[in-house]
């Protein structure tokens, strides 16, 4: 007999945005929301973007995805006919739909997709998340200062012509 759902206990969450001084801030705090998709509008455009056969379809086959034994984005494009030469973004497009639509707690590790069973499945793949967003963060801020070094500080707003470099 299920007790119903259990509160997910606080766990780090971010926020990527411009600062003031036209670089681009990370912001890290912890709460409990689990309100709207951070992605309205890509969700919203992705809604409209698979039948409701496919969402189903999608859905029947990630419930059955365990960490054991994941479906990869490959795997499962393939079964529903959603094959493409662009790393199968249609698939995992598809993946989050369903996380979206059917609220099937999906996560993803380096072997592909399961469901999220445990708070502590949650948290490994919140904190892998977070590694990513961390990674691609200090990416843009090396992009930031290589960018400043090359070719100054610009004031906000303004626009480094590259042409003329090419």
């Amino acid at each position: 007999m299920s007790e119903g759902p259990r509160p997910i206990p606080s766990l780090p969450s971010c926020s990527i945005s411009p600062s003031s001084n036209g670089r681009t801030s990370l912001l890290v705090y912890t709460n409990n929301y689990q309100g709207e998709s951070a992605h309205p509008g890509r969700a919203m455009a992705n809604k409209d973007r698979y039948t409701a056969d496919q969402i189903e379809n999608a859905y029947t086959l990630l419930k059955a995805a365990t960490k054991a034994k994941p479906i990869t984005s490959e795997e499962l494009g393939h079964k529903l006919g959603l094959d493409d030469i662009e790393g199968n973004w249609k698939a995992r497009a598809l993946i989050g739909e369903v996380v979206r639509q059917r609220n099937l707690p999906v996560g993803a590790k380096g072997r592909g997709y399961y469901v999220l069973k445990t708070v502590e499945d949650l948290k490994e793949y919140r904190e892998d998340l977070a590694r990513r967003i961390h990674g691609i963060f200090d990416r843009i801020r090396s992009v930031e200062d290589a960018f400043e070094t090359t070719y100054g500080k610009q004031p906000p707003g303004g626009q480094a012509s590259l042409e003329d470099e090419w």
